[in-house]
């Protein structure tokens, strides 16, 4: 094998390890990014709340539609309101007191 060709080979590997380098570089920033967007986004996240008594027969998706809000997509509120009541089922108590976003 010629000297040049030696030396071509060598530039190309240099090239891919570069660009790996490169595309790892790219994923971890975009990494970092990404997780910094969903800090941004949980301090959105609503943190003044009314607190709601559950009357006999109501369910959660019950005062989920009554308490929407305009242009909300029902799943992500009583989600948010599973969440920040630390609710894993729909399934309410009479009497029993939730927050729900103002």
């Amino acid at each position: 094998m010629s000297r040049s060709k030696k030396l071509q080979i060598k530039w190309n590997k240099l090239i891919i390890i570069a660009l790996m380098i490169t595309m790892s570089a790219f994923l971890v920033h975009t990494t970092l990014v990404s997780a910094k967007g969903s800090d941004n986004e949980h301090e959105k996240k609503q943190t003044e709340w009314n607190k709601q008594v559950v009357l006999e027969g109501q369910t959660l998706w019950d005062i989920t539609i009554d308490k929407l809000p305009d242009n909300t997509d029902p799943r992500a509120y009583l989600e948010e309101i599973k969440e920040v009541n630390n609710i894993e089922a729909s399934k309410l108590k009479p009497g029993q007191v939730i927050k729900i976003p103002k």
